[in-house]
């Protein structure tokens, strides 16, 4: 048996003819690898989409979706300010708002394009808006507004201010925050340290591109043809997917606890979060151009591990490229297993499902159930 300090999850993914990750020029991100060109998807396009999934493994049915903004202060806490408080008072409104701009960004937070966007649980934001409701009813004067802003936001955790509400909560920034962590610069003592690293994907094989020249007809002119021409970058390939789960670090970050303690409290939120993220990864498609690509695809090969020692990414498999065939990339992916555990030993839990037949060797339901289990039980075989 091994003790699940981390889960590993690798996949393949095939996709055909997309434009799955831009840069800024608009062309397919891509990285070299083994001097080879590869097409790439940035870990955070993964998570982006990950997140904001609400298919059968939405993270947030575990707790509330907390929001990403740099008009914290105006649109999400003074919005709801005004819900709470009929008949406010917008000059002391606005001071309160420029308090409060200061405090969550910083000295120059009132420069909007000086701040960056923070992520805040929906509980600190009902605490933020219910405590400057109060403070705008029951003062008068912008300074005096201003004052009990800069109270509230104080960096102490003593007394009745937000350091002290936030200490108190298992999960400020909700699971978002638990699972892909939280900086803020302002504040050093609300970041939340990442639970789940995501590797950037890249195809197992050199890139295949092609520019795809289209055109748009013009319907109505009477001179016929195309009312606009344009060319975009399309790619295919067989993407190799990593991602590496703390589940010490995850369940400190759902319940509060001391890290080291994590084989001694409830694991039941971290053991979903964890069995709802390999179905994301195996599920949900990252993707731009939608209409024109329908780039969506389930991962054609799953490898899930569970233990102790410190992880490793299977990337190596891929350093000489496979060729574009998906057989010999489940092949490189399990000799690179195969030789990892004969220089180090064998130290992990696997479960693995390869979908190129009729009857694969387990389902994705399978390896969810079983990763869930791990992670409440504390323990894998």
């Amino acid at each position: 048996m091994f003790t699940p300090r981390f889960i590993q999850i690798h996949a393949l993914q095939n996709y055909t003819g997309t434009l799955l990750n831009r840069d800024d020029t608009g062309l397919a991100k891509t990285m070299p690898y083994g001097g080879v060109p590869r097409t790439r998807i940035s870990s955070q396009c993964l998570k982006r989409h990950w997140r904001k999934s609400e298919g059968e493994y939405a993270l947030t049915g575990i707790a509330p979706d907390p929001v990403r903004t740099k008009e914290l202060a105006d649109l999400a806490i003074l919005k709801r300010v005004r819900e709470l408080t009929p008949g406010l008072n917008e000059d002391l409104a606005m001071r309160a708002l420029q308090a409060l701009n200061t405090g969550l960004y910083g000295d120059k937070g009132n420069d909007s394009n000086s701040r960056q966007p923070l992520l805040f649980g929906q509980n600190e934001i009902d605490y933020l808006s219910i405590k400057t409701s109060d403070i705008l009813r029951d003062n008068s004067e912008p300074e005096q507004v201003a004052a009990a802003v800069n109270k509230l936001l104080e960096k102490k955790s003593e007394g009745d201010n937000f350091q002290a509400f936030r200490l108190s909560q298992s999960m400020p920034a909700g699971i978002i925050g638990a699972m892909f962590g939280r900086m803020m610069t302002s504040d050093p003592n609300a970041n939340i340290d990442a639970a789940v690293h995501v590797a950037h994907a890249f195809t197992t094989h050199g890139e295949e591109k092609e520019i795809d020249y289209f055109t748009a007809m013009e319907e109505l002119s009477p001179d016929p043809g195309a009312g606009h021409i344009g060319d975009t970058e399309i790619n295919s390939g067989i993407y190799y997917v990593y991602v590496c789960v703390d589940v010490r670090g995850l369940t400190a970050n759902t319940i509060g606890c001391p890290p080291e303690k994590w084989l001694d409290n409830n694991r039941d939120i971290a053991a979903e979060a964890v069995s709802k993220l390999v179905g994301l990864v195996a599920t949900v498609s990252p993707g731009a151009k939608k209409g024109s690509t329908a780039p969506y695809g389930y991962a054609k090969a799953l490898l899930v591990e569970a233990g102790e020692r410190q992880p490793r990414s299977l990337s190596g498999a891929y350093r000489q490229p496979s060729r574009p065939d998906f057989q010999d990339a489940v092949e490189h992916l399990n000799l690179e297993v195969e030789s990892h555990d004969q220089v180090y030993g064998s130290h992990e839990a696997r479960k693995m499902f390869v979908n190129l037949g009729p009857e694969p060797d387990c389902t994705l339901k399978d390896i969810t159930e079983w990763v869930s289990q791990v992670v409440l039980y504390g323990d894998a075989q």
